[in-house]
C-alpha cells in the first residue's frame, strides 16, 4: 500500500471554533486559579491555626455546646512556664522585634477602609483580583458575539466557591482557624453570587440575542426551555438578594404608605401583614433561597450536561453544613428579663462550655406563634465557666454561685422580632403580678371565711384565735427570691429556646497584649464584655497561660444613663475581679469610660469601681489610643466636647443641663439594628460653654482652632487614667458596634502600625499590633 503522508493541516485562522472543547479548558483554568488563591489565604493563615491548635483554642465549639460539672483548675498548669518564657523570650529579641515591625507595617496597610465602602484595602484587593480573573477567563480567545457558551462554562464553575463561602459551617472557616466564620466568608459568597448571575445572563441574552437575529424559535427544544427557567431561578435569587428586600425594608416602607392613606380596619389589616412580612423577611429570603436554589439545580441539568460534575461540590458542602447545624442544635431552658426600657437580657443556665468569648449562636425563643419561626444571632456576653469573673468566690450576689449564669445573651430593642420578645416579658410580668394578687385576695377572703365559722353565736362568749392562710406560691420566682444584684433587672420570665452554633469570635488573642483597648457602640458591648469577662478571669485565675496584659480600657459609647443598666451586674462584677490583683505581684489594671450623649435621668448612673461617665459625643478611635500610648501624663489634654461629670451630687448638678434625648448628638433608630450619627461638633472654646460638672481649670480653654486629622480626630490627647507602663508589650483592639465605628478603629489601628501612633516610635516600637471588629449584618 503506497504512503500518502501525513494529512494536511488546517491552518489556524481557518480553524472551526469549537466551544465545547475550548471553553471547559478555561473553565477548569479558572477554577485552579481560585483554588490556589484559597490555598494560599489558608497557608497564610496556617501559623494562626498551628498556633490555635497549640493552645486547644483552634475548634472550640465545633460540636456545639457542652454542660461539664467538674472542672480541673490545674488544667493549663503546667504549661504556664513555658508559655511565659516562651513569650518573653521572643518579646526580649531586638530582632524578633524589627520583623514583627517590618510585618505589621506590611499588614497594616491592608487595613485601611475606604472611603464610601464596606471593604477595606485588602478585601477589596481580593475582589478586584477576582473580577479580573473572571475577565480574563472570559474574554481571552472566545468569540462571545456567535458563541456565548463561554460565559455558560464560566457560571457553572462559580457554583464550588459560592456555596464554599455560603455555608455556616464552612470547611474553610475551620482551616483559617478562630475568628472566621460564615460571616467573614460573606462578602466573598455576594462576590461570586454577582458572577454568577451576570455571567448566566450573559449567556442567556447574547442567546437569545443571535436567536431573534437569525429568525429562530427561542423555546423549541428542551435544552432552550430549561435554559430560561434556569435563568428565571437565578433572577428570583438576584431580587430576593437585594439588601432593602433581604432586610425588609421594602415592607416596611409599604406598610407607612398604606397608613398615611388613612385609617380603616382594612389599612388596620394590610399594615399588620406588613409588618409580620418585615418581621419574617430573612427567613423567607432563606427559604427562598432553599428552594429556588434546588429548582435552579434541576433546571440546570436538563439544560446541559455538562452541569452534573459542578453540582455535586456544593451538594456536599451543602450537605456538610446542614449535619454540623444538626449536631449544634440544642434545646434549652431559659430566662429572659426586660431591663430598662429596650433591652432583654437571655440566660440560658444549662450550659458552660463549648464557646469561647466574642462568639455568637443564633437563638430561636419559643413565644408568639409565628414568632417561633425567626433565628437571630446574639452574642454570648460572658466567657465558660472556668474562665469567668461571675463564676469566681464572692458573687453570691448574683445567685448563680460557682457553676456560672451558663449563657448570658442581650437583645436591644431595634426591630419586630426584639421589639416583641421585650413585651411579650413586660406583658408576662404583668400577668403574675395579677395572679399573685389574685392570690392574695382568695388567701384573705378564705381567711375571713374561717374566721366567720369558728365565731361563737354569742357575742360575749371567748374569741378563737385566727391564724391566716398563707398565698398560694408560683412556680416563677418572687422579687423576695431575686439575687441582691439583679433587682435592678426585675422578673425572670421561663421559657424555651433553641441554640445553633456557637459561630465566630475574635481573631486575636487579647491576653498576647499588655495593653488592651476595647470599644463599643450602644448593645455591641454584649461583645466586649464578652471578651473582657474572659480576659480578666484569666489574669485573676493566676494567668495560667502565660498572660501578659496589664491594661485593659473598656469603652463604652450609649444614648443615655439608663443604658448602663443594661449590663451593670455584670461589669461590676468584672470590675471588682480585676481590682482583686491590685495586692498581687502582677497586678491588672482596668478602667472603664462611659461616653453618654443625653444627660437624660443622670441619677440612674450606677457606682462601678473605677468607672468615668462622660457627657459627649463619642470620641474619635484616634484620641483614645493616642491618650493609651502617651509617654507622659502632663502632655493629655482634654477636649472641650468632653464633660465629665462627677460621681457625687450627679443628678443634682446635672438635670438642670439635661437635654433630651431629640436634640442629642446621635440617637438610635429604633427600626434597624444601627446607630444613626451626625458629624461630631467642632470643638469651641470653654468660654462659650456652661456646666456645673465641670472646672475650667480641667478643659483646655484657650483652643479656639483644633487641627482635624481624618482618621484620628482632632489632635487632642483624652486623658488615661491607667498607670503608664514602658511600650513595647503590644497593643490589642477590639471594637464592636455600628459599622462608623468599626471602620474608624480599623482606620486608627491602620495609622498606629505603619506610623507608630504619632509618638516617634520605630518599627517594632509599640510590639505587636492586632485590631479585631465586629459588626453584623443580615
Amino acid at each position: 500500500m503506497t504512503d500518502h503522508g501525513e494529512p494536511p493541516s488546517i491552518p489556524t485562522e481557518f480553524e472551526l471554533y469549537n466551544s465545547y472543547v475550548e471553553d471547559p479548558k478555561w473553565q477548569r483554568k479558572f477554577s485552579i486559579i481560585w483554588a490556589s488563591l484559597v490555598a494560599g489565604a489558608v497557608l497564610y493563615s496556617l501559623p494562626h491555626l498551628i498556633k490555635a491548635l497549640w493552645q486547644g483554642k483552634a475548634f472550640v465549639g465545633f460540636w456545639g455546646l457542652r454542660e461539664e460539672w467538674n472542672i480541673d483548675e490545674a488544667d493549663g498548669a503546667g504549661t504556664t512556664t513555658a508559655n511565659r518564657e516562651r513569650r518573653n523570650a521572643t518579646r526580649g529579641s531586638s530582632l524578633w522585634n524589627k520583623l514583627q515591625g517590618l510585618f505589621l507595617v506590611f499588614r497594616s496597610m491592608f487595613l485601611w477602609t475606604l472611603p464610601g465602602l464596606r471593604l477595606n484595602l485588602g478585601q477589596f484587593i481580593i475582589i478586584v483580583v477576582y473580577l479580573v480573573v473572571v475577565l480574563l477567563c472570559l474574554t481571552t480567545g472566545a468569540q462571545l458575539a456567535s458563541n456565548s457558551n463561554r460565559a455558560g462554562f464560566l457560571a457553572l464553575a462559580q457554583l464550588p466557591p459560592l456555596y464554599l463561602f455560603a455555608t455556616k459551617n464552612s470547611v474553610l472557616a475551620f482551616l483559617l482557624g478562630p475568628g472566621h466564620s460564615y460571616h467573614t466568608l460573606n462578602p466573598l459568597h455576594r462576590l461570586v453570587g454577582f458572577n454568577l448571575i451576570l455571567l448566566a445572563f450573559i449567556h442567556g441574552s447574547l442567546w437569545i440575542s443571535n436567536h431573534l437575529t437569525y429568525n429562530l424559535p427561542i423555546l423549541s427544544q428542551q435544552k432552550e426551555g430549561s435554559g430560561v427557567a434556569a435563568l428565571a431561578c437565578l433572577g428570583i435569587l438576584a431580587v430576593s438578594s437585594v439588601q432593602f428586600i433581604r432586610e425588609g425594608s421594602i415592607f416596611k416602607l409599604f406598610g407607612r404608605l398604606v397608613r398615611l392613606l388613612g385609617a380603616g380596619p382594612l389599612v388596620t389589616r394590610v399594615g399588620w401583614v406588613c409588618d409580620t412580612l418585615s418581621g419574617l423577611a430573612y427567613e423567607w429570603f432563606w427559604v427562598t433561597h432553599l428552594l429556588v436554589s434546588t429548582a435552579f439545580f434541576i433546571t440546570l441539568c436538563y439544560h446541559t450536561s455538562f452541569a452534573p460534575p459542578w453540582i455535586f461540590p456544593p451538594l456536599a458542602f451543602l450537605g456538610a453544613d446542614l449535619f454540623m447545624r444538626m449536631a449544634r442544635m440544642r434545646m434549652k431552658d431559659a430566662g429572659v428579663w426586660a431591663v430598662g426600657k429596650e433591652m432583654s437580657v437571655i440566660r440560658i443556665p444549662d450550659t458552660t462550655s463549648g464557646w469561647a468569648a466574642g462568639q455568637h449562636v443564633r437563638l430561636r425563643v419559643f413565644f408568639g406563634g409565628g414568632r417561633v419561626l425567626e433565628s437571630h444571632p446574639l452574642t454570648i456576653m460572658n466567657a465558660p465557666r472556668d474562665t469567668s469573673c461571675l463564676s469566681l468566690p464572692g458573687n453570691e450576689d448574683l445567685g448563680w454561685g460557682t457553676e456560672g449564669p451558663g449563657i448570658l445573651l442581650g437583645a436591644r430593642v431595634s426591630g419586630d422580632w426584639t421589639k416583641a420578645l421585650f413585651e411579650y416579658v413586660l406583658n408576662e410580668r404583668e400577668h403574675i403580678a395579677q395572679i399573685q394578687a389574685e392570690d392574695a385576695v382568695d388567701a384573705e377572703a378564705e381567711a375571713g371565711a374561717d374566721v366567720e365559722k369558728e365565731k361563737p353565736f354569742s357575742s360575749s362568749g371567748p374569741q378563737a384565735k385566727v391564724t391566716l392562710a398563707q398565698p398560694n406560691t408560683l412556680a416563677f420566682s418572687t422579687s423576695n427570691e431575686i439575687a441582691p444584684a439583679l433587682r435592678s433587672w426585675g422578673l425572670p420570665i421561663p421559657t424555651l429556646v433553641s441554640i445553633d452554633g456557637p459561630y465566630g469570635g475574635s481573631a486575636i488573642d487579647l491576653s498576647e497584649y499588655e495593653t488592651v483597648l476595647l470599644i463599643a457602640g450602644g448593645s455591641g458591648a454584649t461583645f466586649t464584655i464578652g471578651m473582657l469577662d474572659e480576659l480578666v478571669g484569666r489574669c485573676v485565675r493566676g494567668r495560667k497561660a502565660g498572660e501578659v496584659t496589664k491594661r485593659i480600657e473598656f469603652v463604652w459609647c450609649i444614648r443615655g444613663f439608663g443604658c448602663i443598666s443594661w449590663f451593670t451586674p455584670i461589669l461590676r462584677s468584672i470590675a471588682l475581679a480585676a481590682a482583686s490583683t491590685h495586692s498581687s505581684s502582677n497586678p491588672l489594671h482596668l478602667h472603664i469610660s462611659i461616653y453618654v450623649t443625653c444627660l437624660c435621668s443622670p441619677e440612674s448612673a450606677p457606682d462601678i469601681p473605677n468607672m468615668d461617665v462622660t457627657v459627649a459625643s463619642r470620641p474619635y478611635v484616634g484620641q483614645i489610643l493616642r491618650g493609651i500610648l502617651s509617654t507622659s501624663p502632663s502632655s493629655n489634654k482634654v477636649s472641650p466636647d468632653m464633660l465629665p461629670i462627677p460621681k457625687d451630687g450627679l443628678a443634682k448638678e446635672t438635670k438642670k443641663d439635661a437635654t433630651s434625648c431629640a436634640s442629642t448628638p446621635a440617637a438610635a433608630n429604633s427600626e434597624t439594628n444601627s446607630i444613626v450619627e451626625t458629624p461630631r461638633p467642632t470643638p469651641t472654646p470653654m468660654s462659650n460653654r456652661t456646666s456645673a460638672s465641670s472646672s475650667s481649670d480641667d478643659l483646655d480653654k484657650g483652643k479656639n482652632d483644633v487641627e482635624v486629622d481624618l482618621e484620628w480626630g482632632p489632635h487632642i490627647v483624652l486623658p488615661c487614667k491607667l498607670p503608664h507602663i514602658p511600650l513595647g508589650g503590644g497593643v490589642g483592639v477590639c471594637a464592636s458596634g455600628p459599622e462608623s465605628l468599626t471602620r474608624e478603629t480599623s482606620n486608627a489601628v491602620a495609622r498606629l502600625g505603619v506610623m507608630g501612633g504619632g509618638n516617634g516610635l520605630g518599627l517594632g516600637g509599640l510590639g505587636k499590633v492586632g485590631v479585631h471588629t465586629e459588626v453584623f449584618r443580615i
